[in-house]
This record gives C-alpha cells, structure tokens and sequence, in this order.
C-alpha cells in the first residue's frame, strides 16, 4: 500500500471502526502508560494494513506514541514507574510506622481495650501497596 492509499486508509469507514473498538478495548486511557489518554491508535504492525487485528494495535497517549515513533526520548512509561515506585516506598515507610504505633498501644493496653484505629490505617496501606505494586513490572510485593 502506497502513502497515497495509506492516508486514503486512514480516512476510511473501515479504519474509524477499529479505532473505536481499540478505544473501548482501552476504555480511553493509554494502553502503554496507563496514565495518559488514548489520543492514538497505533499500528504495532503493518503486515496487515486493511485488514488488521485489534491486538495489531494500541491505544496510546501522545506522548508514547511519540516515544514509540522515535520522535521523542521521553518515555511516559518510565516516569509513571518511576512515580509509582517512590510512592510505594514512602507508603512503606508510612505503613512501618503506623505499625510501631500499633504495636505501643498494644503494649500500653494488653488487655485490647484500646481503639484499633492503627491496625485499620495499616491494612489500608496494605490494600493500597498490593494494588499499586500491580503496576510496577517484577514487583508484586
């Protein structure tokens, strides 16, 4: 297929319908980064231009596109582990010491006579760190 029918492509009927499932498929948000919106439909292939399969493609935000293309050194991708990764590690942080707080009140009131608000707080950031761990590639701790 030549530029010229290419573009013509891209114009078609045919090319807006993949478009819309590859957007619902992506429910809006970039399929690479998460983060962005699908501003794009990517052709990972074009062994079958016109005739293409929804997993031939990939809905991304500008800013991967622009990675993928060549066109930018900035991945989106990178930055939104890189994020995530430092909010996990702060919340760890955080978790470790609502945890020390728990365990003083359990010392000061043996008997559990005391409001478990702290425990209730740490399975909370439990709950947050399995889920953004989810993530971050390799890291499912």
């Amino acid at each position: 297929m030549d530029r010229m029918d290419y573009q013509k492509y891209l114009a078609s009927r045919e090319w807006a319908v993949l478009k819309e499932q590859v957007r619902r498929r992506s429910e809006n948000i970039c399929e690479r980064c998460k983060v962005g919106a699908h501003d794009v439909t990517h052709h990972l292939t074009y062994e079958r231009i016109g005739h293409e399969r929804l997993e031939d493609l990939l809905g991304l935000c500008e800013g991967c596109h622009k990675f993928l293309s060549g066109k930018s050194d900035h991945d989106p991708a990178a930055y939104r582990v890189a994020v995530i990764s430092e909010g996990i590690a702060r919340l760890k942080k955080a978790k470790a010491m609502i945890d020390s707080a728990d365990d003083l009140m359990s010392e000061c009131f043996p008997d559990g006579d005391y409001d478990h608000t702290f425990y209730d707080i740490s399975e909370s950031f439990s709950y947050l760190l399995t889920n953004l761990s989810r993530h971050i590639p390799g890291s499912m701790k």
